[in-house]
């Protein structure tokens, strides 16, 4: 279960490189 929304989030993160700065806000 969790283990799929962190897979997903991974995903995200790697289209998305800059969301990565915005999340450890």
């Amino acid at each position: 279960k969790e283990v799929a929304l962190k897979r997903l989030l991974d995903i995200v993160l790697d289209i998305k490189p800059e969301l990565h700065e915005n999340w450890k806000k």
